[in-house]
């Protein structure tokens, strides 16, 4: 079988807002622009009035030093989220709060996410009561992980805090007492600032994986800023800038979800719901890739079982984690991919 390989793809680019906003509330915690800029390749001209666009590299390196600055950054995590206004989210904010109903704010949120950020997509998952909002980051080389754990917290909180200022009556409207969780892969800190969100969500410790839990009974609730000829609009501006800034191409964004999936694969219908397409949709846009989602879920399933061979996993744990019944049948897949058993292969990568 042939592995492809990701083919080249622009440089990543953050918008500039995000610059300005973590340049003032950086200020207000005593941190200097001398400490933001090191090593980051920004000038100082950019600080003070960042492009639209910023080297996502160089951003990742500021947002580093500024983390590095922090005694408790989780919990300040959650005070430059709610630093971040509506306005500082561009022409995305003004699609989303013009939808119809929270549910068109997600779908928004979801498929243009990425141009706020090409690093980043928002994934969606529809569960028994809630909507899951997980944020999927692509691996680039110099990253500090660190620093994009504090950002990705912050990211859950400013949605919620931003849909907060769009409906500011929505509890009392909508005569419900449900409300948003944010679930954190991380143990609780101590003097963790619970109070600061106790109108906007419940935040739960020691989960997963990182996400944003939306109550189902909120989707259909209808937004009092709805504007379908602005939504309009404001969309075809963001598909403008989408096709400016080269995302992903279709096979790349779902090899992007199986990688960072955790648990079990999603099935056709509900990756095709994921990337707001219907399932015979996605099948003929892939048949003029010459693939299936079939071929694409083997060829990641042998990258990862590659990959977890050199990490020294044992063939029944693998097989485990990659929904094989037993070690004997992933042998078997094992030896049908790369023509070489599980042992052996592992035998030629210490040789």
């Amino acid at each position: 079988m042939t592995i492809t390989t990701d083919k080249p793809e622009a440089e990543p680019t953050t918008a500039g807002d995000y610059l300005a906003a973590l340049r003032d509330f950086a200020m207000a915690k005593g941190i200097n622009a001398q400490t933001l800029l090191h090593d980051s390749h920004i000038p100082m001209q950019q600080l003070l009035s960042p492009p639209a666009r910023i080297n996502a590299i160089y951003m990742n390196r500021v947002a580093s030093n500024f983390y590095k600055e922090l005694q408790n950054p989780i919990a300040t995590a959650v005070e430059f989220g709610l630093s971040i206004s509506v306005s500082h989210h561009g022409l995305l904010a003004i699609a989303a709060q013009s939808a119809e109903n929270v549910r068109g704010i997600c779908n928004i949120v979801a498929q243009y996410f990425c141009t706020r950020t090409s690093t980043q997509e928002v994934s969606l998952t529809d569960g028994a009561d809630y909507v899951h909002a997980r944020l999927i980051s692509k691996k680039l080389p110099g990253f500090d992980t660190q620093a994009r754990y504090f950002f990705d917290l912050s990211t859950l909180v400013t949605i919620i805090n931003c849909g907060n200022q769009i409906f500011d009556k929505f509890e009392a409207e909508t005569d419900t007492e449900e409300m948003p969780i944010i679930r954190v892969d991380h143990s609780e800190p101590e003097n963790f600032p619970h109070h600061l969100l106790q109108d906007l969500a419940i935040v739960e410790f020691d989960a997963e994986q990182m996400e944003l839990c939306i109550p189902n009974s909120w989707m259909d609730f209808p937004l009092p800023t709805a504007n379908s000829e602005l939504t309009s609009a404001a969309i075809d501006q963001c598909e403008s800038e989408l096709r400016q800034l080269k995302p992903l191409d279709l096979i790349d964004q779902i090899r992007n979800r199986l990688r960072n999936i955790t648990g079990n694969t999603p099935t056709l219908e509900q990756l095709a719901s994921q990337l707001f397409m219907s399932p015979s949709t996605l099948k003929r846009r892939l048949k003029e890739q010459n693939t299936t989602y079939q071929e694409i879920k083997t060829e990641e399933r042998f990258l990862k079982a590659q990959e977890m061979l050199q990490q020294g996993f044992q063939s029944e744990s693998i097989a485990e984690q990659l929904g094989f019944s037993d070690a004997s049948n992933f042998t078997k897949a094992f030896k049908k991919w790369s023509g070489m058993t599980p042992k052996a292969f592992r035998q030629s990568m210490s040789d």
